[in-house]
């Protein structure tokens, strides 16, 4: 009977094809199954357009937990279907897992940059977050970026950096600072570098007055 009169209701319309099982399915379903059969005969079920509109729908049902996971489910479709690369559905995934409390702040911070960043760029950002998160101390963020700066721990720039860095955070005994400092500014057993050890030993009581004044004597002639 229902079939009957939805023909009566029907008849001289001049539907298309479509348009007429939409009209059957509005006359014979009601609410998500519904919804469902249109979309059904509305789209190419093979295109990413019908998924989405899917999706779409199971989003306004409820049928979806949460607005982070329909962004999960969206950015699934348009990986598996090449509009958008792994990297970005990765960085997509990260943020499901913050929102969700599988991953803390720091660690999916941490775990993005090493999806943005390579080399020495992401070693620096990192080393950024790391000291922003209080999971290494002052002195080691300065001493990672300076072991950055300086790939080559021969250069003198280098053992500067490091020397000052020491100084600055572990509190580096005046006498060690001044004769390393020394080591780096003078060729060694040079005059100068003579004259600035002699220089550091009588002021660090390391000699007397007059072994210094015979040391300076020497190393002036």
């Amino acid at each position: 009977m229902k079939s009957l009169m939805f023909w009566l209701k029907s008849v001289g319309k001049g539907y298309s094809q479509k348009e007429y099982d939409i009209e059957k399915i509005k006359y014979f379903y009601d609410g998500y199954e519904r919804d469902m059969k249109i979309l059904e005969v509305s789209y190419n079920q093979d295109t990413f357009e019908f998924e989405k509109a899917v999706l779409d729908l199971n989003k306004r049902f409820r049928k979806i937990a949460s607005d982070h996971k329909y962004d999960l489910l969206l950015g699934e479709i348009k990986y598996k279907r090449g509009i958008i690369s792994e990297n970005s559905y990765d960085q997509i995934k990260l943020e499901y897992q913050l929102k969700t409390g599988e991953l803390s702040e720091y660690q999916y911070k941490i775990k993005l940059l090493e999806l943005t960043h390579t080399g020495i760029e992401k070693d620096r950002a990192i080393n950024e977050v790391d000291f922003l998160y209080g999971i290494i101390t002052e002195y080691e963020y300065n001493i990672k970026n300076i072991n950055l700066t300086y790939p080559n721990k021969d250069n003198k720039l280098y053992s500067m950096a490091i020397l000052e860095t020491e100084k600055k955070f572990l509190s580096l005994d005046p006498y060690e600072y001044e004769t390393r400092f020394n080591d780096l500014v003078n060729e060694k057993d040079s005059k100068e570098w003579n004259i600035k050890k002699n220089d550091i030993y009588f002021e660090y009581k390391k000699i007397s007055k007059e072994d210094e004044e015979k040391m300076k004597a020497f190393c002036l002639n």
